[in-house]
C-alpha cells in the first residue's frame, strides 16, 4: 500500500479501456474511492458531489480535456483536476496539476496525494 494514501474519492477519465482500468487498479491499491469513466461519459452522468481529485488521461484530447476540466471546476468548486500527458505534451490550461506518463506508477501516486492534500482538508 501506498505510504501516503487517504481515502479520498476519485474521478479517472481515458478512452482506451486497458489504460483507464490499470489506472483504476493502481489508485485502488492506493485505498482510493475510484470512479473510472470515458470522457463521453462524463458528459452522461451525474457525478457524485464529493470527488476531491478528477484526472484526466492521456488518451483524452487536449480541447475535451480542458472542456472537461472547466466544466468540472464550474460544478464542483473544490476539486482539483490532475491532466496526464506525455513527456513533450503540454497539458494545456485549467488543470491543478500536469503528470508525465514517463514518470511511473510510484511518481504518479505521489502527485495524487499531493493534489488530494491541497484539496481544502
Amino acid at each position: 500500500m501506498h505510504p501516503f494514501a487517504t481515502c479520498g474519492r476519485v474521478l479517472s477519465v481515458g478512452d482506451h479501456e486497458s489504460i483507464r482500468m490499470s489506472r483504476e487498479l493502481l489508485l485502488r491499491s492506493a485505498r482510493y474511492s475510484v470512479i473510472s469513466l470515458t470522457s463521453d461519459g462524463v458528459s452522461k452522468e451525474e457525478l457524485p458531489s464529493d470527488l476531491e481529485i478528477a484526472i484526466i488521461g492521456q488518451t483524452v484530447d487536449d480541447l475535451t480535456a480542458s472542456r472537461m476540466a472547466a466544466n468540472l471546476h464550474r460544478t464542483h468548486p473544490n476539486i482539483r483536476v490532475l491532466r496526464l500527458t506525455g513527456q513533450y505534451s503540454r497539458p494545456g490550461f485549467g488543470f491543478d496539476g500536469a503528470f508525465f506518463i514517463e514518470d511511473g506508477p510510484g511518481a504518479f501516486l505521489c502527485s495524487v496525494d499531493e493534489l488530494a492534500g491541497m484539496g481544502g482538508r
